[in-house]
């Protein structure tokens, strides 16, 4: 299933399909999306500074302990 030439690649239908995976996936049980999903809701103009105190704090909220003092 891995291949490094993307034209000889399993499509995403064929994957499912192959015995590897036959036992985790049910055709009868597979989800259905009604409307088209839109990532609009991520679509926001930041400026570098916003941008990197994002970061530093998500980074935080994951590392308490490596909170510094900022200047």
């Amino acid at each position: 299933m891995m291949i490094f030439d993307p034209t000889q690649r399993l499509t995403f239908e064929g994957a499912l399909a192959h015995p590897y995976l036959n036992s985790l996936h049910d055709i009868s049980d597979e989800p259905t999306c009604l409307v088209p999903f839109s990532f609009d809701f991520e679509q926001h103009t930041l400026t570098e500074d916003q941008m990197r105190e994002l970061i530093y704090q998500e980074a935080f909220a994951f590392n308490p302990d490596y909170r510094r003092r900022r200047t």
